[in-house]
Parts: structure tokens; sequence; C-alpha cells
């Protein structure tokens, strides 16, 4: 049994090191004071997060008034046509069922927020601009703060609405 406890210690240690070691290489807080008096100042619409790691952080060290502003739109399948990868998305979505997250489907979310703003982080992929371009949104920058951009996010015209959001790849259209 003591053989087990120790290479269960030693693995979990070995994973959790890397986690560690970044948080204290950052040597600052875990919501800069700069993105957190951004957010606070525009406080007139939630936030859609473009990065699952950024979206956890924030919303756990923001507290309840800020963080409850946050969510995380993008589903499995989206992040999978999107950029190839739904790891970070059915993480989120286990993760909820014992923390409560605001993890939403993309087309659920965007039917029912017409105009949101987008806090996108330049150090980190930003799957969910990149789908919310393809879909007709304009994405206008209303400010920046260290290294996060905070995008206003409008949909398209009804004259160029295609139907429900989809932001495949465009070799993934042709076989509609």
């Amino acid at each position: 049994r003591l053989p087990c406890v120790i290479v269960a210690v030693f693995a979990g240690s070995a994973l959790a090191m890397p986690v560690l070691s970044w948080a204290w290489q950052r040597g600052q807080p875990p919501v800069p004071d700069d993105v957190r008096a951004l957010l606070a100042s525009h406080a007139d619409l939630p936030v859609a997060v473009d990065s699952p790691l950024t979206y956890l952080e924030y919303a756990h060290h923001l507290g309840p008034e800020l963080g409850a502003r946050l969510v995380y739109p993008m589903d499995a399948a989206t992040a999978a046509a999107a950029y190839g990868d739904n790891t970070p998305e059915i993480s989120l979505r286990g993760l909820q069922r014992v923390k409560a997250l605001a993890v939403r489907d993309y087309a659920g979310f965007l039917t029912e927020m017409p105009r949101f703003y987008v806090l996108a982080n330049r150090d980190r992929s930003r799957a969910l601009s990149r789908c919310l371009q393809r879909d007709g949104y304009s994405l206008q920058l209303q400010a920046e703060a260290d290294g996060h951009m905070l995008l206003l996010a409008a949909p398209p015209d009804a004259a160029t609405d295609a139907g429900a959001p989809d932001c495949r790849a465009e070799s993934d259209l042709s076989a509609d």
C-alpha cells in the first residue's frame, strides 16, 4: 500500500508543480488590477471570455459581483470545429457539476445575448473572437488593459444574417 501512496503523491506533485510554478513566476494577482477596473467600468453588458483558462481563473478570483458577469460561451462541438480541440470545453462542463460556472453553448448564448463584451487575452487562443467574426459579428475595441482587449460584440445586420451561428472551417461548410 505504501508504494502506491508514494507513487500517487509523486504523480500528483509532478502534475501540480508546473501549475504552481507558473503562478509563482507570474508574481502578480490572479486578475490584474487594470483588468479588474476595466471590467468594473464596463458593467452594462455581460462579458464573454475568449479563453477557457482565463474564464476559469477570473470567474473564481473576481468575486461574486464582477465574476457573475463572466460567461464562457463555447461548447465542445463549436470548439472542435473552430480550433481542432475541445478538451478545455469538456473539462469545464465536467467541473460545472461541482462548481457553479457560466459555461454556455455558443449558439444558445448568441440567441439570448444580442450584444455583449468579449474579453480577449492577447497571449491566449481567441477562438471565440474568430467564430464571432465568421458569423458576421462586429467586434469593436472598447479598451485595453494588461494584455487584454475588451471588445463590444454586435450581431450582423438582419439583411446579412444567414441563419444559425456556424464557425466551422470553410472546407466543412461545403458538406452541407
